[in-house]
């Protein structure tokens, strides 16, 4: 027995017309997605249709095909927004989340105010200190030179054959 969102899937399921559908969708032919966290977008999509969300709404024109009828709508306090599509929903979330929020990026450390290092980087009740245990030696070292030497096509090839399977990256 199908799921609900399933039986919303198995409705939009593309054509064959160089990989994508009338709907946006990509075709089932395209197995390997390249993104490692585009994996977990169709069980994703899945559930927004059970919201009202389509996913022609997902199309590089998002506008061009939508109910003028709202599917839903934002209400806080005395503020009620309207939403039309899924990426109209997003916006606003991104307006909401935002407000009161200021975001600054360094290079280093010694470019930040002693107040931002402390709160940032000193302040021991916030701050995560990791232990790190060097097991392999020689696999260290080559680590190390790959990335931080003055080479540049190891750390490239390095770089591009574990791009993948990055999930943390703090640059």
């Amino acid at each position: 027995k199908t799921t609900p969102e399933e039986e919303a899937m198995e409705s939009e399921t593309p054509s064959e017309s160089n990989g994508q559908s009338d709907n946006g969708m990509v075709s089932e032919q395209w197995q390997e997605i390249e993104i490692p966290e585009t994996k977990d977008l169709m069980p994703r999509f899945q559930a927004l249709t059970s919201w009202g969300f389509k996913l022609q709404q997902f199309r590089s024109k998002p506008y061009e095909h939508l109910e003028e009828t709202p599917i839903g709508a934002y209400v806080k306090g005395a503020e009620e927004r309207s939403i039309y599509s899924l990426e109209g929903l997003i916006e606003h979330i991104k307006e909401v989340s935002q407000k009161g929020f200021t975001i600054q990026r360094f290079k280093g450390l010694g470019e930040m105010n002693a107040d931002q290092l402390w709160e940032t980087t000193m302040d021991p009740e916030s701050r995560v200190l990791l232990q790190v245990r060097i097991e392999d030696e020689a696999a260290t070292e080559m680590i190390f030179s790959t990335l931080m030497g003055d080479q540049v096509e190891p750390r490239r090839e390095f770089i591009q054959e574990h791009a993948m399977n990055v999930r943390v990256l703090d640059i």
